[in-house]
C-alpha cells in the first residue's frame, strides 16, 4: 500500500470515529433532554465537557436548579444559588426573594442586632427604609434608658438626621454641644426646633422676649446675619447649617420674619421693629450665636447662645452668659 493510500485510509477511519462521536453526543443530549432532570444533565457535562452542547447543559441545569431553590423558599439555598451563579438571569430574582425572607426574619426577631445585619445584606433594598427606620427607634429607646451624653452622642453617629434628638432637653443638647464641638454643627438645628417645642409647650418662662415685633408674611428661613459695613447699613446673610434658608424677594436676599424664623447673629447688627431701634451684639462662636426666632402671638424670643441687645431705652440685655 502506497503512502498517499494509507495517509487517505487513516483520514476516513478519524472522520467515521468523529462522526460516531457527533452521533453518539446527540444521541445522548437528547436522552438527557428528553429526561430533564438536573441528574441527566450532570451527567452529560461530565461526559461531554467539550461539546457544543455543554453550554446548552449548563444553562439547564441552571434553571433547574433555580427551580429547586425557589421550591426550597429557605434563605441558606438562595445564598447558595447567588454564591454559584453571580451573574445569573435569575439573580435579581434570587436577590430580591432573599431579601423579603432576611426582613421577615428581622421583624419577627425585632432587635436591634436583626435590624442592623438585615441593612448590611440589603442597604439598598426594597425595606431599607422601613429597617432604618425601625433601627432608629430601638436605638432612641436604648439612648433614653441610658440617658447620658455618651448614649446621645452615639445615637447622633448612627443617625445624624435623625428629629427623635428634638425629644430630649434642650439642655442636654447644648452639654453635647460643649463635650463634642468638633462633631456637633449639625445638631444646631435641632437644639434651636427643640427649644421652640419647649416654647410651644410650656410658654417662655423666664425668656427675654421683644414683643414689639409683629409677625411677617412670607417664607420661614433660618439664617444668620452680619453687618459688612461698620455703620450697619448693609447686612449679611449667610447659612451656616442643614436647613438654613434666606427667602429671596424680588431678587434680593431678605431677612425672614415669618412664624418660627430664627435668626443668628454675629458681630454688631442693627434692626428696626416699627422706627424702634434694636442693636444685637453676637458674641459666640458658630456654635454658640446669639440666636432669636419669631413666635406667632409672643414675639421675638431668645431662644440660645451668647451675646448682648442693646434695647430702644439704652438698657442692655446679657444673655447666655
Amino acid at each position: 500500500m502506497s503512502a498517499q493510500l494509507r495517509k487517505f485510509s487513516m483520514l476516513l477511519i478519524v472522520s467515521a470515529v468523529w462522526l460516531v462521536g457527533c452521533a453518539t453526543t446527540k444521541v445522548d443530549w437528547k436522552r438527557a433532554h428528553k429526561l430533564g432532570t438536573l441528574e441527566a444533565y450532570q451527567e452529560f457535562l461530565q461526559k461531554y465537557p467539550a461539546s457544543e452542547l455543554a453550554n446548552n447543559a449548563k444553562r439547564e441545569i441552571e434553571k433547574l436548579e433555580w427551580q429547586k431553590t425557589r421550591q426550597q423558599g429557605a434563605q441558606e439555598p438562595y445564598y447558595v444559588f447567588l454564591r454559584k451563579y453571580p451573574k445569573s438571569e435569575f439573580a435579581d430574582d434570587a436577590e430580591r426573594e432573599l431579601e423579603k425572607l432576611n426582613w421577615e426574619e428581622a421583624r419577627q426577631q425585632g432587635t436591634q442586632e436583626s435590624f442592623r445585619l438585615f441593612l448590611q445584606r440589603h442597604p439598598r433594598g426594597k425595606f431599607a427604609g422601613d429597617a432604618e427606620k425601625k433601627l432608629e427607634k430601638l436605638d432612641w429607646k436604648e439612648a433614653r434608658q441610658f440617658g447620658t451624653q455618651e448614649a446621645y452622642y452615639e445615637f447622633l453617629q448612627r443617625h445624624p438626621a435623625s428629629s427623635l434628638i428634638t425629644e430630649i432637653a434642650s439642655s442636654k443638647l447644648e452639654e453635647l454641644v460643649d463635650k463634642y464641638p468638633g462633631e456637633m454643627e449639625r445638631i444646631i438645628p435641632m437644639i434651636e426646633t427643640s427649644i421652640m417645642q419647649e416654647i410651644a409647650n410650656k410658654g417662655t418662662k423666664a425668656r427675654f422676649v421683644i414683643n414689639e415685633i409683629e409677625l411677617g408674611a412670607g417664607l420661614q428661613g433660618r439664617l444668620t446675619i452680619s453687618a459688612v459695613d461698620s455703620a450697619n447699613k448693609i447686612l449679611q446673610f449667610n447659612c451656616e447649617f442643614d436647613g438654613d434658608r434666606i427667602p429671596i424677594i424680588n431678587n434680593e436676599p431678605r431677612i425672614p420674619w415669618a412664624n418660627c424664623s430664627v435668626h443668628r447673629y454675629e458681630g454688631e447688627v442693627r434692626i428696626n421693629f416699627d422706627s424702634d431701634l434694636f442693636t444685637f451684639f453676637g458674641e459666640g462662636d458658630k456654635l454658640h450665636r446669639l440666636s432669636f426666632c419669631v413666635i406667632e402671638n409672643i414675639g421675638y424670643v431668645y431662644l440660645r447662645g451668647r451675646g448682648r441687645v442693646l434695647l430702644k431705652n439704652e438698657k442692655e440685655v446679657k444673655l447666655g452668659y
